[in-house]
């Protein structure tokens, strides 16, 4: 498997569409957030991919990006222009609180996980490989290999916003 690199990662974001729909002044200024995934990520890249170990991911890529001003960098890729007047201040502590109660959910989603799987009768590996997952055509064809790990699945496609949306919103 390819090493997860801070330049793969932002090769890969390029290569996807989900991610390239974002202005480009979001994208650059969430760069360096996704550009840190190896680090931030490092004690979940040689675990196998299942729901619980995205979901953990997911909630620890999040915790970082709060906790080191993934708010503030979005903001400043709006012009003031766009923004019309708005104040600043009171649209960043719109975009922190909306973000500490996504965190909220997800981490009351991950503890209620097992019970949730198992009373919807679906198997991790159903899940996953449903297209409504988020996994590409890639991820899934390794995933179903029985290869993938989450490094694995972060050199084919980085863009976890993307991964299991529909499963947590």
């Amino acid at each position: 498997m390819t090493t997860l690199t801070a330049k793969l990662i932002w090769t890969k974001l390029n290569e996807d569409t989900r991610f390239l729909g974002k202005p480009v002044s979001i994208r650059e200024a969430a760069r360096h957030f996704f550009e840190a995934m190896p680090v931030v990520l490092a004690d979940f890249l040689d675990r196998p991919v299942t729901v619980t170990n995205i979901l953990e991911a997911k909630i620890v890529f999040l915790r970082y990006t709060i906790d080191n001003g993934i708010c503030g960098a979005t903001l400043s890729g709006f012009s003031d222009a766009f923004l019309r007047g708005l104040d600043k201040d009171f649209l960043l502590e719109i975009m922190r609180v909306q973000m500490d109660e996504t965190l909220s959910k997800a981490e009351i989603l991950l503890a209620d996980l097992p019970t949730i799987i198992d009373q919807s009768g679906l198997s991790d590996q159903e899940i996953l490989l449903n297209p409504d997952s988020g996994l590409n055509d890639e991820a899934r064809r390794l995933y179903q290999s029985g290869e993938l790990t989450v490094g694995g699945l972060l050199t084919v496609q980085p863009y976890i916003p993307a991964i299991l949306s529909r499963f947590h919103s």
